[in-house]
């Protein structure tokens, strides 16, 4: 259940700088890597919750990374940046419908077994 309640004892010895270095490395990791294709804005996203990440509670805290890791999940959970004070709906990935920028676009054709294939380039059509 997502919106369930957490409860951290000093047990797990997480803290509020533990989280905010995570926070920071997992945007980072959006930043720099092959996600920033993807993932580009979710970078303002974060950036802009970065002071409202720092004042929650190391609960919510958690709460909230473990939302931002729903960013690299391959499947459709969104992640709910709400405790931040942003979308209840971010990560939502779209491919563009203009086709005209692109440096190659092909439709191609294949037999069941992969033994037959055509090519049709459609920026030459």
């Amino acid at each position: 259940n997502r919106k369930g309640s957490l409860m951290i004892s000093s047990f797990e010895k997480i803290t509020k700088e533990d989280n905010i270095k995570l926070y920071m490395c997992l945007q980072n990791k959006i930043k720099e890597t092959l996600y920033l294709t993807k993932l580009s804005s979710q970078i303002e996203t974060l950036e802009k919750g970065k002071e409202k990440f720092t004042e929650l509670t190391v609960e919510n805290q958690c709460k909230v990374i473990a939302e931002i890791l729903h960013l690299f999940q391959c499947n459709k959970v969104l992640a709910n940046f709400e405790l931040i004070n942003e979308s209840t709906q971010s990560g939502r990935i779209t491919i563009s419908k203009n086709i005209t920028k692109l440096e190659n676009l092909k439709i191609i054709h294949q037999s069941p077994t992969g033994i037959f294939e055509k090519e049709v380039d459609l920026k030459k059509l």
